[in-house]
């Protein structure tokens, strides 16, 4: 029988870019990143890996009519990524969720792209420096000329270094014909609801001036996950 190991597998709301919709779940443990400001960073480290059957987890789909929001952790790195190529190869719902930081996202597109039209990838670049920019620029355009724009959405968590990750973007898209305008999302940034309002009023600054979405971080600010 399929199985996957999760530090989560449970029945929410989604808190960012599409918040409110009612999704299972499920959260890997291991990350190649250890950001500063991730709200997740407990249960990654403190909750213990559970071991979830494919038909355990199609039986909550199917009867709670839920989407699949899929998270970490990194959804591509190490044996998540093939967790989370089961999960989208193997599952049916209406809608499916990937968060991923972009580590090994083209190989989970490649492998998974054919079987499914109903997967959605939330890419959030890590954009802590002037280096980190050009890194994340280089991974996004590769991303947006390979994965069709209404299968991507750009996720930024707001900070001194959004802007010119963004005109870089720009930029390109105004260089290269074959890159099409990216779907960014802005959200603050912060570890508590609390932390997230404080930040909000500059995000939704820097959201207006460049013409990009702004998502809340509702499961932060209402403390429901």
């Amino acid at each position: 029988m399929d199985k996957i190991k999760a530090v989560e597998c449970m029945v929410t709301w989604q808190g960012e870019v599409f918040p409110g919709k009612r999704v299972l779940l499920i959260r890997f443990k291991s990350c190649n990143r250890r950001c500063h400001y991730c709200d997740t960073q407990s249960k990654i480290n403190n909750f213990v890996e559970g071991e979830y059957s494919l038909y355990e987890i199609q039986s909550l789909l199917t009867s709670k009519n839920l989407d699949l929001l899929i998270t970490g952790g990194e959804t591509t790195f190490g044996v998540n990524l093939d967790y989370t190529k089961k999960l989208l190869n193997k599952t049916t719902c209406g809608k499916k969720y990937v968060e991923t930081n972009g580590y090994d996202l083209l190989t989970l597109y490649y492998s998974c792209c054919i079987h499914n039209t109903n997967v959605v990838y939330i890419y959030s670049p890590k954009v802590f420096c002037n280096n980190d920019k050009w890194i994340e620029v280089s991974k996004t355009k590769e991303f947006l000329k390979v994965i069709r724009d209404d299968e991507l959405i750009i996720k930024i968590v707001y900070n001194e270094f959004s802007e010119p990750y963004v005109r870089e973007i720009y930029n390109a898209i105004k260089d290269d014909k074959n890159i099409p305008k990216p779907n960014i999302y802005v959200i603050p940034e912060g570890k508590t609801g609390d932390k997230v309002l404080l930040s909000a009023k500059e995000a939704f600054k820097f959201a207006d001036e460049y013409n990009l979405n702004i998502s809340t971080r509702m499961h932060l600010v209402h403390e429901f996950y």
